[in-house]
């Protein structure tokens, strides 16, 4: 079982700022004694799940599930739809919604529009330009496509 041991434990240094923090320090802890300089848990431990900690150099807490990558992943849950969570560092850009994954790489359209002059009219003259997206069924959105 993999584990992760802190010796040493130097206790909360919450006047620090954090990068000149030393690694064994922390600007503030949550349910842990802090009296005999260990890193004691005040309450007991529960094995949620367990990470190859020989390969696995990221984890993460998503609601009730640990996810964890062999290499370096930024995570941050959705900012307006709290079920999401979207990652970047495993290859592309991907959201997490539930267990499954979603590759955000929504590839813009390519194809230029086109618009044909049709009838006839007085007025003023005007000139448009029109473009078109791609919408994913998560309400998300392409780049527009060439101009026409």
């Amino acid at each position: 079982m993999a584990a992760i041991v802190l010796t040493g434990f130097m206790g909360e240094q919450p006047s620090i700022i954090p990068r000149l923090l030393p690694a064994n320090a922390a600007t503030s802890t949550h349910d842990c004694r802090l009296d005999d300089g260990a890193l004691t848990p005040i309450r007991q431990s529960l094995l949620d799940g367990a990470a190859d900690a020989a390969s696995d150099k990221t984890i993460y807490r998503w609601g009730a599930d640990w996810l964890s990558w062999p290499g370096i992943v930024h995570a941050a849950p959705g900012p307006v739809d709290t079920d999401r969570l979207y990652y970047t560092g495993d290859g592309v850009p991907k959201m997490r919604v539930g267990a499954t994954d979603y590759d955000l790489a929504v590839t813009a359209p390519a194809t230029i529009p086109t618009a044909a002059l049709s009838g006839v009219g007085s007025g003023d003259v005007v000139s448009r330009v029109y473009v078109y997206t791609w919408v994913t069924e998560f309400d998300e959105e392409s780049e527009p496509s060439p101009a026409s």
